[in-house]
């Protein structure tokens, strides 16, 4: 069952990546950033940032989401494999990678996220999305929770 969900869930983004407006990453982000959301982010982690129980995990709340910005940008980039545990709750699954939206986008839907549902965490500009993904160079595979948390040890 979960690599069916998978299947679907890659599925959709992938299609939904096939029919971005070019326009988009011209709307403001406070418009653009639910927008993103509604779009690739919500058929997981839910409309209000809660998650599905046992398959993705809240976005409300979320250490993850709330702690380092660079970190965030990081999983939205390249994706998220393995058990990471939130708010109390273990999750084992794979967020798809999504480098494929812009800079603008990206930094939109981080910051909306951020913002959203009780969370108060500092915003992500577009300029910060375009220096790290460039400094991530070639990277083509998602990201373990231990990788992640190595890079923020090391100030990375």
């Amino acid at each position: 069952m979960r690599a069916r969900f998978f299947l679907i869930v890659t599925s959709i983004a992938l299609l939904a990546a096939c029919g971005r407006e070019p326009e988009e990453a011209a709307l403001a982000p406070s418009i653009l950033g639910p927008k993103v959301f509604q779009a690739r982010c919500a058929i997981c982690h839910g409309p209000s940032g809660q998650g599905l129980p046992g398959l993705c995990p809240p976005q409300a709340g979320s250490p993850i989401v709330l702690g380092n910005a660079r970190t965030v940008a990081r999983i939205a980039l390249f994706g998220l494999h393995g058990k990471i545990t939130i708010l109390g709750k273990e999750f084992d699954g794979q967020m798809p990678a999504w480098n494929s939206l812009s800079d603008a986008e990206l930094s939109s839907v981080l910051t909306y996220i951020r913002g959203q549902w009780g969370n108060q965490a500092p915003p992500i500009s577009a300029q910060q999305m375009r220096d790290w993904r460039a400094a991530e160079g070639a990277r083509t595979q998602p990201w373990t929770l231990e990788e992640l948390q190595k890079l923020e040890a090391e100030g990375k």
